[in-house]
C-alpha cells in the first residue's frame, strides 16, 4: 500500500511539473535576417507563455554582440519624444519621423493599421560604444526591411498587436532622459515620450499616479488631466528639477483640465 501510495505521489508531481513546463517558458516563433556586410542582421520573435496569459518579444541579433530584447509590453504606450534634439548629446541612431501604415498588399489584413513607435535605448552598462556603432550602422541600412518581412510573413489580424516601428536607436538608459521635479512628499516625472506623472513618494513602489499629463509635442506646455477628487497641488513651484533646482513652473508652462466622461 504505501509503495502505491508512493508511486501514485511521483505520478502527480510528474504532472504538476508537466502542466507548469506547458504553461510556462518562451518559443521561438519567426526568425528574419538581412545581409549587412560580411554578417547578417537578424530578427527573431517570441512567445513567452505565463501562466494566465502570453506575451510577444523581439530579439535583434548581430554577430558579436549580445542580442537585444524588445519585450512587447514596453511598447504600447510610448509615442515619440516631446522635444526634437533629445538624443543630441548621446551616440543614437534616426531610423525614422513618421508612423508609416503596413505596407499594401502584404495580406496581413492591416494594411492601413498604423504601428506603435519605438525608442529602442541601449544599455551602456551591457553594451560598448563600439557595438552600438556597429549595430547602428546596420539598424540604419536594414531595419526597414527587416520590419517589412516581418509584417508580409508574420503579422495576421489575429498576431497584430504592439509590433514597433523602431523610429531611433540611443546609447543610453530610458531613466537616462527622465525629467524629475521633488517636492516634500511627492514627484513629478517626465518620461521621453512626454507622459507627465505626478505620485506621492509613499505610494511610488506600488506604482500609483495621482495626477497623470502630458507634455505638448515640441512645446514647453504640459496639460494634467484631473480625474472626480484627485487632488491637484497648489503650487507647483514646490517641485524643483533635481539637477538644476529650477520649479517646474519655470520650465513648463502648467494646465489642468477637468475631465468630463
Amino acid at each position: 500500500m504505501k509503495i502505491f501510495l508512493i508511486i501514485l505521489l511521483l505520478v502527480d508531481v510528474a504532472a504538476v511539473y508537466f502542466f507548469i513546463d506547458s504553461c510556462t517558458g518562451k518559443k521561438k516563433l519567426a526568425s528574419f535576417a538581412a545581409a549587412c556586410g560580411e554578417h547578417a542582421l537578424t530578427l527573431e520573435v517570441y512567445e513567452q507563455r505565463q501562466y494566465a496569459y502570453s506575451y510577444h518579444f523581439l530579439l535583434i541579433r548581430y554577430p558579436g554582440i549580445r542580442p537585444i530584447r524588445i519585450d512587447q509590453r514596453d511598447i504600447t504606450s510610448q509615442r515619440m519624444p516631446y522635444r526634437r534634439g533629445m538624443y543630441d548629446r548621446v551616440p543614437h541612431v534616426s531610423l525614422d519621423t513618421v508612423i508609416r501604415p503596413v505596407a499594401a498588399g502584404t495580406g496581413t489584413g492591416l494594411d492601413t493599421a498604423s504601428r506603435y513607435p519605438f525608442i529602442l535605448y541601449v544599455d551602456p552598462g551591457r553594451y560598448s560604444e563600439a557595438e552600438f556603432a556597429a549595430l547602428g550602422d546596420c539598424l540604419r541600412a536594414k531595419w526597414r526591411a527587416l520590419e517589412d518581412k516581418l509584417y508580409a510573413g508574420f503579422i495576421t489580424p489575429q498576431r497584430h498587436l504592439n509590433y514597433p516601428q523602431l523610429m531611433a536607436a540611443v546609447y543610453g538608459r530610458q531613466s537616462d532622459f527622465i525629467a524629475l521635479y521633488e517636492a516634500a512628499d511627492r514627484l513629478i516625472r517626465i518620461l521621453p515620450d512626454g507622459r507627465v506623472e505626478l505620485v506621492r513618494k509613499a505610494e511610488l513602489a506600488d506604482g500609483n499616479v495621482a495626477l497623470a499629463g502630458n507634455v505638448l509635442p515640441d512645446s514647453d506646455s504640459i496639460v494634467f488631466s484631473r480625474y472626480g477628487s484627485e487632488t491637484v497641488p497648489a503650487d507647483f513651484s514646490a517641485f524643483r528639477h533635481t539637477g538644476t533646482g529650477r520649479a517646474i513652473n519655470e520650465d513648463f508652462r502648467i494646465t489642468v483640465q477637468e475631465f468630463k466622461w
